[in-house]
């Protein structure tokens, strides 16, 4: 038996193609009827010739329950030990003369040490409890991620309560307190889950379903008011309503009012508004901010009978990709997910969503030679100073990761081309779709995008190659 791969897919009136997955080359074995032949590495999406359908990614995982101390129990000293016996969700890897399970290049950190090393059942933030006041005092976590990529983390502490981690952790070498702390310190596992691919938007997300509902967006659950609800003060656009019950609401949070009719002087429209609670009083009222003016002395029991408030109660929260240089305060490099309620072990957490990384961005430091022609001058200045700000869109750069620049052209009298395109110049993440560099000399005037500098035909090619890779292939098939 052989195995041959076809030259190019077929495709269908409707334009549905099929074929070689991503120009797949296999390796036939000398004896295929009892091995099978080897696939190769495929090419990446930048070379020709086709376009390949968008990637499909899945997280699917059942996390254990959360716990206040299963890393580490409550302890007094700086250095917090680690639990003796596995906990619920965890592994004990030992380490001996760097030896390790880890993935590759990530034991050297540890070598020459005789140590235990956490693993944890899926990569997820870590909580510090504190029993007494430890406000001035933080932890310190060392440890890898889902990828073995080393990791440190640096979580200020409470007074007697839960210090909340940002991000997810799948090994842990160590946690130690800044100081001796006033009581007890203990580590466990909290319930934000690290996504397995960088997604820098919540534009890439799909479903999410968790405990077998959905479990995203806002919820919205619609409240009926009593008679004339509202109290209206003269001159004030403040609003009272009177409610039964002030459960689960808080300043600040989101309500939206409907069914009221003109009360005080302040028309129905300017009443019926997504507004912000801002004052509760206990199983009474809540206050709001109108987009009128009362035009009468207070008065209570307006608004109709008809009157219905709806909190804003947020399901599941993500929170996308940090792309700031990795420090030891800031978020999770790829994203994490919340989801609405606890992790008991039974519940399952499933997220289908673009993978808009995995095609391209694997964490690999290897040369890449794909560039990005950027928008018609992109470049902005500012006079006196050689930082230069370069609008990128989407352009899921790290913090500190070199990038070349090329093409570009000045009209800025000192910001020559020789000045702009710079070859391995790291980048400063101003969000997702900004950075700034720092060029060979200083501008002589501002000039914002789109009347910016740097010419027609701009390229962005970064350095590092892609960030993170689908360790299971992708769905996406050639197109010709």
């Amino acid at each position: 038996m052989s195995i041959t791969t076809p030259s190019r897919g077929t495709h269908a009136s409707d334009g549905f193609r099929s074929g070689p997955l991503l120009q797949t080359q296999y390796s036939v074995s000398a004896n295929p009827n009892i091995f099978p032949s080897t696939q190769l590495s495929s090419p990446v999406d930048t070379q020709p010739p086709g376009v390949f359908n968008t990637p499909l990614a899945l997280l699917d995982i059942i996390p254990t329950p959360v716990s206040a101390a299963v890393i580490s129990p409550a302890a007094a000293t700086a250095a917090l030990p680690f639990v003796t016996v596995n906990g619920q969700g965890i592994t004990l890897l030992p380490f001996v003369n760097g030896l390790s399970k880890l993935p590759s290049g990530a034991s050297i950190y540890l070598k020459g040490a005789t140590t235990t090393v956490v693993q944890l059942d899926v990569p997820r933030n870590l909580t510090y409890t504190s029993s007494a006041d430890d406000h001035l005092k933080h932890v310190t976590t060392l440890g890898w991620d889902l990828y073995g990529q080393p990791m440190t983390e640096q979580t200020t502490l409470t007074n007697t309560s839960v210090a909340v981690g940002k991000k997810a952790f799948y090994y842990i070498k160590s946690v130690t307190v800044s100081a001796a702390p006033a009581g007890t310190v203990s580590a466990g596992v909290g319930n934000v889950f690290g996504l397995p691919y960088f997604c820098p938007s919540t534009n890439y997300f799909g479903a999410i379903m968790y405990n077998n509902a959905i479990d995203s967006g806002p919820l919205f659950v619609p409240v009926a008011l009593g008679a004339g609800p509202l109290t209206t003060t003269l001159g004030s656009a403040t609003v009272l309503v009177a409610v039964a019950s002030t459960a689960g609401m808080s300043i600040g949070q989101t309500i939206i009012l409907s069914g009221l009719a003109d009360s005080g002087g302040i028309v129905a429209a300017n009443l019926n508004i997504t507004a912000t609670i801002t004052a509760l009083v206990a199983n009474t009222s809540f206050s709001y901010t109108s987009n009128g003016v009362g035009g009468v002395g207070a008065g209570a029991g307006q608004g109709g009978a008809a009157g219905f408030y709806q909190l804003v109660n947020y399901l599941g929260t993500v929170t996308v990709a940090d792309q700031h240089t990795a420090t030891a305060t800031t978020g999770d490099v790829r994203g994490t997910y919340t989801p609405s309620t606890n992790a008991d072990g039974v519940k399952k957490l499933t997220i289908n969503f673009y993978a808009p990384s995995a095609d391209a961005r694997k964490y690999n430091d290897s040369s890449n030679s794909a560039g990005v022609i950027l928008n018609s001058s992109p470049f902005s200045s500012t006079a006196a100073s050689a930082v230069v700000n370069v609008l990128a869109p989407n352009h899921q750069l790290t913090g500190g990761e070199l990038v070349t620049i090329s093409g570009a052209t000045s009209t800025d009298a000192t910001l020559l081309a020789a000045n702009l395109n710079l070859s391995n110049v790291p980048v400063t993440i101003v969000d997702q779709n900004n950075f700034t560099f720092t060029a060979t000399a200083t501008a002589t005037t501002t000039a914002t995008y789109p009347a910016g500098i740097g010419g027609a035909v701009v390229v962005l090619s970064p350095s590092k190659g892609n960030l993170y890779q689908l360790p299971v292939g992708r769905f996406g098939v050639q197109q010709f």
